[in-house]
């Protein structure tokens, strides 16, 4: 106590702090020895601080070698992929390829041995009180045992119509759908026997949507299992896909199936393959199905941009066209799909799918420029394609510009044209496209000329491109060919839908047996 009371006497006279304030024994210990606690506690944040920057730092330099690995990897696979490009274009015979870069536009063209299509029937009556968007035709075998051809036409006023034209002669009992396994056309291995083909349709069925939503599209299915042979599926404005059998089709009554699509979005486009598959194209995708199997869909193909045509020209070989889209929702579901990784990303491309790999077997640009005519709804970028003798035969066409190929040579068109021609002279802008799905030999196009004449434009690949022109009265917007009773070119058939809803019918003809070309139409 004695201490004590020194040392505080002795802090107060050596400071000048009064001995009652003066710290008690030991705390002024304590404070230097916190003192020193902060300092090292600020010393190894400090420390930690640039270490941290440190680990930083090099994290970056190796995801930035990481990013130049992918790269140059990337380049080599580029830069093998155009060695073999090379290669492969430099083994290709140069008479595979017809090019028109630009086709003269000279009375020559429609000299009197060229094929072109004679106008032979129209309905009296409008079956569709808005546009049609679609037609598709199978042959199937009717209740009195001979062939006949069934046709569905979907439209914005909510409608599949169901037609049926008849032949008076018989041919094998065998039903040939759009999704024949042997050959992938609209007509199989058989064609319909010689008749009175010329007659107009009947019609014998109409579909409704459930509340009025328009048909995109409509498609036969074959099954030979099922009552009638063939089931229709239908598409559009809502996000299912609605499947008829033949015998609700002929009661009027409602859907027996509907599938629902992923990311609840419309299809645009379907395509079908027997026995029981079918693929629809949903915005930025292509979804496969089973129709035993209608809760999910098999598979799902990713695509760069929005899928608006497909296409199933033999079995497993699937080509779908695939376009930039003005819509918000695709666009955001593009970015959402990865698609700028694509070097197709923002193009307007061809793929090719051999449905039994994991992934496409490639892609190439649909179109190399800006098409010309009238860009607008009504000339979209068209694909087609038919299951020929020579390998399949795709086309595309925009605007005015046309292109096919070979898929043997897929690399390079078998014909490329920027400009078709026209008999008198206007510019072409195409509406509405369909190969002869027989043997490939002939292609229809729907066309507007200038801005005030519309007709049918028939291409021949007969050696060259040759074409063969029809004037209508009003611009067609849906074209088929239905089956004729050989596989000749000559006795190909057509029908027609046009903008205002008449469906009517052309024969194949020279121009030497034409006199009046022009369709009028009733009313």
């Amino acid at each position: 106590m004695a201490a004590a009371t020194w040392l505080g006497t002795s802090l107060a006279r050596d400071t000048g702090v009064p001995s009652s304030l003066a710290p008690p024994p030991g705390l002024e210990c304590e404070h230097s020895c916190a003192q020193h606690a902060d300092e090292y506690i600020d010393d190894l944040a400090h420390q930690a601080a640039i270490l941290f920057q440190q680990v930083q730092e090099t994290h970056k330099a190796e995801a930035t070698r990481a990013r130049r690995a992918v790269l140059t990897h990337r380049l080599q696979v580029l830069e093998r992929l155009g060695t073999a490009h090379a290669r492969l274009l430099a083994e290709t015979r140069n008479d595979d390829a017809l090019t028109f870069s630009d086709v003269p536009v000279a009375p020559e063209l429609f000299d009197e041995s060229r094929l072109a299509v004679r106008p032979t029937w129209s309905l009296e009556e409008k079956t569709h009180m808005d546009k049609v968007n679609s037609l598709d035709c199978m042959v199937c075998v009717g209740s009195s045992g001979t062939n006949k051809a069934i046709l569905a036409s979907s439209s914005e006023d909510g409608t599949v119509v169901l037609y049926e034209q008849d032949w008076s002669e018989i041919s094998h009992p065998t039903c040939m759908g759009s999704s024949d396994t042997k050959s992938g056309s609209n007509f199989g291995g058989n064609v319909v026997p010689r008749g009175d083909g010329s007659q107009a349709p009947v019609q014998f069925g109409i579909l409704c949507s459930e509340s009025g939503e328009p048909f995109h599209v409509a498609r036969f299915l074959s099954m030979p299992g099922v009552e009638g042979g063939w089931v229709i599926l239908a598409a559009g404005g809502m996000s299912s896909v609605a499947l008829w059998t033949a015998e609700a089709a002929a009661k009027f009554a409602g859907a027996d199936e509907y599938f629902p699509m992923a990311q609840a979005a419309p299809a645009n486009d379907l395509a079908t393959l027997a026995p029981s598959s079918f693929a629809a194209a949903v915005d930025c995708s292509v979804q496969i199905w089973d129709i035993t199997l209608p809760t999910r869909p098999l598979r799902t193909l990713p695509h760069p941009e929005a899928v608006s045509v497909l296409r199933l020209p033999q079995p497993n070989l699937l080509l779908s066209l695939s376009c930039p889209s003005t819509s918000e929702t695709v666009r955001k579901v593009s970015s959402s799909s990865d698609s700028n990784s694509d070097i197709y990303s923002g193009q307007t491309s061809v793929t090719v799918w051999d449905l039994r790999a994991s992934r496409f077997a490639c892609r190439f640009p649909a179109i190399t420029q800006t098409p010309g005519g009238n860009r607008d709804v009504d000339s979209p970028t068209l694909m087609d394609a038919a299951s020929c003798t020579g390998g399949p035969l795709l086309a595309v066409a925009a605007g005015s510009s046309f292109r096919a190929w070979e898929l043997r040579h897929a690399l390079r068109p078998l014909l490329d044209c920027e400009r078709l021609p026209s008999s008198n002279d206007k510019a072409v802008t195409v509406t509405a496209m369909h190969l002869e799905p027989t043997n490939g030999k002939l292609v229809a196009l729907g066309c507007r000329w200038g801005s005030d004449d519309s007709g049918v434009l028939l291409g021949n690949f007969n050696g060259a491109l040759q074409f063969g022109d029809c004037p209508t009265s009003r611009v067609p917007l849906a074209l088929c060919w239905t089956p004729a009773h050989s596989a000749k070119a000559s006795d190909a058939r057509l029908a027609v839908f046009d903008e205002d809803g008449w469906f009517f019918g052309f024969d194949v003809a020279t121009n030497a047996n034409l006199h009046d070309l022009a369709v009028a139409r009733p009313g």
